[in-house]
């Protein structure tokens, strides 16, 4: 029987990092799940990290996206089997409960395409702080139209979808115009097919850091 979760983590020599998100996916408290790592054709010791964890339910996927992040991730939701395609970056992580959160939501509005949490962000030697996800609370609008408007208020590593829903809009864009924003382009494909939900709970972390593609700035305008 196909788990509840696919977890898809695409990764580039980001070993250590790897570690430390796995570690935070095996430790769920929730355990009904796959890990897809779509390796970027890593020569660091990511395949060794990938071993060393020792768990069945982690697959590999060696693929080469060619600076496609995009790519990298439609590789693994292809490669998975799950209902719901959760996604985290290698260098982001979750708190222990975060899949049960999702769950219980899943399960009180079945129906639902996407569920995003909120997160600390963590920037490398500056500091942290609270990034909430969706719009304001009190907001009854059309979230497509706020998407749109207002900017990306959903963050990859912090957002579960249908897989229903995913294959039916085609999954994240491939174009390199879109490259650092494949995930605010995808969100707004799905948000005009399926309710979108958001929990206002501290339930993981993203990391900015040097390598992080999101730090370039130049490329993200």
């Amino acid at each position: 029987m196909p788990p509840a979760f696919s977890v898809v983590i695409p990764s580039y020599n980001q070993a250590e990092f790897l570690r430390e998100s796995l570690a935070s996916v095996l430790g769920q408290t929730f355990q009904d799940f796959e890990i897809v790592v779509v390796n970027n054709q890593s020569t660091d010791h990511t395949l060794a990290v990938i071993e060393e964890a020792n768990d069945p339910r982690i697959k590999v996927v060696n693929f080469s996206n060619d600076g496609v992040i995009g790519a990298g991730r439609n590789r693994g939701i292809e490669n998975s089997t799950g209902e719901f395609v959760a996604f985290l970056d290698s260098d982001d992580g979750w708190h222990p409960s975060k899949l049960e959160r999702v769950t219980k939501m899943l399960e009180a509005e079945p129906g639902i395409g996407l569920v995003c949490h909120d997160q600390e962000f963590i920037w490398e030697g500056v500091g942290r702080r609270l990034s909430k996800c969706g719009p304001p609370e009190e907001f009854r609008g059309d979230l497509h139209e706020y998407l749109l408007l207002s900017g990306n208020c959903i963050s990859t590593s912090a957002t579960v979808a249908s897989r229903k829903y995913l294959v039916q809009v085609g999954s994240f864009s491939e174009e390199r115009q879109f490259v650092t924003t494949e995930d605010y382009e995808l969100w707004l494909r799905l948000s005009k097919m399926c309710e979108f939900r958001f929990i206002h709970e501290v339930l993981g972390i993203q990391r900015y850091h040097a390598t992080s593609a999101s730090a370039n700035v130049e490329l993200n305008l």
